[in-house]
């Protein structure tokens, strides 16, 4: 009978806690667009206007959609949080990416993108840090690194569903 008894109490203890772990990151789901009066936008330069997330216990399913004031190209892709890096393709160019927790409410993405030109190849290396800020915004903080150069900054983006 203790033994019973102690079966329920803990099983009291662990079904709240795994109820909590199956939401985690659920805040970041829905379509995002990018607010352009937070944001400090690149002139000139592609920037990810849009982003829809769906976040389902370990898996990250994004949609990114980069525009380059004419027009947008949109990319699928699927990682494991806390998983192996996921190697793939985005327009012919390999891209290496994986998630994980940085805490309970900041989710890391660590990507590398090779690009071929004409001065031969070159690795775009991206760190993004997710949150929600104050205003319930999707903050997503970056650090770039590539042979052009370095930069850093916070892109802001909108729920529209």
């Amino acid at each position: 009978m203790s033994r019973f008894i102690s079966f329920i109490v803990i099983s009291l203890f662990i079904l709240p806690l795994s109820l909590l772990a199956a939401d985690k990151g659920t805040e970041f789901n829905g379509t995002w667009n990018i607010n352009k009066d937070k944001s400090n936008l690149p002139a000139e330069q592609m920037y990810m206007n849009k982003i829809k997330i769906d976040i389902n216990n370990d898996s990250l399913h994004t949609t990114r959609t980069y525009y380059n004031n004419w027009e947008e190209y949109p990319f699928d892709e699927s990682v494991k949080i806390g998983g192996p890096e996921v190697k793939h393709y985005i327009y012919d160019m390999p891209r290496t990416a994986k998630a994980y927790w940085a805490n309970d409410n900041f989710l890391t993405i660590e990507s590398t993108t090779t690009f071929y030109g004409d001065n031969g190849e070159f690795n775009f290396i991206n760190t993004e840090t997710w949150s929600i800020d104050d205003d319930n915004d999707l903050a997503i903080s970056f650090k770039n690194n590539s042979p052009r150069g370095d930069s850093t900054g916070t892109w802001y983006y909108q729920k529209s569903q």
